[in-house]
């Protein structure tokens, strides 16, 4: 959004952030809604100091709502989950998986290393971020994120020093976290029709029968598959739950759904800078995905009440 529309918008990001009211005390909130504007609106590079100079706020206090503040990022998505089900939720909802690799200067972000960047060239210094998505229709959002801390992280006292990361944040394989991230949904009274990820997770025949076990049907692009192995879900390039009996219309349905997702999920982040973090410690990070995923949130239904996506404008934004 260019500063025009921003300043017109700013009721209704009011009202949208009344909501949580109960995450922070109100000069704390004041801040929420300045880290809100600062990745809605039209900066090129939308980390803490250009988006405190912006809002005409020392960085140092922006950089400490992130680090040092009172107010809790963990109530801020339980509050935005619940709303997303009451304003969206219903019998075709899907849960998307989506990952994000976040290219990094120096190796001090947290859950930080050198791992393929996702496409052509080297591996990169990158943090792996994991996204759980809602679709439902033509709306679609984040509901939670986690950072993937590997072994490297884990296991080592001094990086978990450095980073504050604590003692209960235990090592979990990406498919621990996405049925982590799951089941914190669940608890929260949101449903979903199918459960889509992507091909790093269909492999994993622990994960498809923990699915399963949870009552949820998957889809996911089908691995290539090794001598020996079981085809799951019968033949196409999908794989689906074994026993489910799906038809294939349903299943395509399904998996286009998830592949929206996240297309739109693609854009949007870009929209708000949800890459463009710098900071060094654990909660610092968790902070900024939750406020991020407020301003998905907020972003994507402004634009759903402009009618259908493929009759929107284009969104203003110089965000890389």
């Amino acid at each position: 959004m260019d500063r025009e529309d921003l300043a017109l918008l700013g009721p209704a990001l009011d009202s949208f952030l009344a909501e949580f009211a109960d995450v922070a005390i109100a000069p704390t909130r004041k801040l929420i809604a300045a880290y809100l504007r600062g990745q809605l609106g039209p900066l090129e590079r939308k980390s803490v100091m250009p988006m405190a100079r912006e809002a005409g706020i020392a960085p140092r206090t922006l950089q400490e709502l992130l680090s040092l503040h009172r107010w809790n990022e963990e109530l801020l998505i339980d509050t935005l989950q619940r709303h997303v089900w009451r304003a969206h939720g219903g019998g075709g909802a899907r849960a998307p998986h989506r990952q994000t690799r976040c290219p990094q200067k120096g190796g001090g972000s947290p859950g930080g290393g050198r791992r393929p960047s996702g496409g052509p060239g080297p591996p990169r210094n990158c943090v792996l971020l994991l996204h759980l998505g809602f679709s439902d229709g033509d709306f679609n959002c984040i509901l939670d994120n986690s950072v993937y801390l590997p072994k490297s992280w884990t296991d080592s006292p001094a990086r978990r020093e450095s980073a504050g990361i604590p003692a209960s944040v235990r090592y979990r394989t990406r498919p621990q976290t996405a049925l982590d991230l799951l089941d914190r949904a669940a608890a929260n009274g949101l449903r979903f029709g199918w459960v889509h990820f992507g091909i790093e997770y269909a492999s994993d025949p622990q994960f498809l029968k923990d699915l399963g076990g949870r009552g949820y049907r998957y889809v996911a692009p089908r691995p290539t598959l090794r001598d020996g192995d079981r085809a799951f879900g019968g033949p196409g390039p999908w794989i689906s739950n074994p026993e489910g009996g799906a038809s294939q219309e349903p299943l395509l349905r399904a998996a286009k759904a998830g592949e929206d997702c996240g297309n739109a999920f693609d854009q949007r982040r870009r929209e708000i800078g949800l890459d463009h973090f710098e900071v060094r410690t654990y909660r610092s990070l968790q902070r900024h995905l939750a406020l991020s995923t407020a301003s998905l949130l907020f972003l994507e239904e402004r634009a759903r009440r402009s009618g259908p996506r493929r009759d929107r404008p284009a969104v203003k934004s110089r965000a890389l």
